[in-house]
């Protein structure tokens, strides 16, 4: 009888260790596949944040296409910003967080679409800052520009793949 209660209660606590982990938005490292069959064509300008955009969505083996005729998605970068704005000032007027907005317009277009679908994607995050250690600074704000590019592609592909699936 102690065999059969402690392996019940073994469960219980996995299950309960699973619900946990899912409900406060745990999730892999590895990056989503839901793009991966679709045929990407980006219209953007050469900048630092588009060359990141792309970066990252090659990374999810998305395949790229020149000719708009083979490209199932057409994605037009209209806007790309990343803005620094202080955030917080301590004694003597000195700066002690930076806030970052970020924020990418962007048009899809396919076959069959007789308008293009506008999106417009805003985030903002607060980094500390400390004026001794301008290096980790860079290496922080570094990061929080690729977690933005990384949240927008989440973006991109919740309205591609929702898209896709209402046509």
């Amino acid at each position: 009888m102690k065999n059969l209660t402690s392996r019940s209660t073994r469960y219980i606590i996995l299950l309960l260790s699973f619900i946990c982990f899912t409900s406060c938005g745990y999730e892999l490292r590895n990056p989503s596949s839901s793009l991966s069959d679709i045929q990407f064509r980006i219209i953007s300008e050469n900048s630092e944040l588009n060359q990141e955009f792309e970066k990252q969505i090659k990374q999810r083996n998305v395949i790229f296409q020149s000719d708009q005729a083979k490209s199932t998605i057409t994605l037009k970068i209209k806007n790309h910003d990343l803005q620094r704005f202080v955030g917080s000032v301590g004694g003597g007027a000195r700066t002690t967080q930076v806030r970052f907005e970020y924020k990418i317009v962007y048009e899809i277009l396919s076959e069959g679409m007789k308008m293009p679908l506008l999106i417009n994607y805003e985030d903002s995050s607060f980094v500390d800052f400390n004026q001794s250690d301008l290096l980790a600074f860079e290496e922080e704000s570094a990061s929080v520009k690729e977690s933005f590019v990384r949240k927008a592609i989440r973006n991109l592909e919740f309205k591609v793949v929702s898209y896709l699936n209402e046509t």
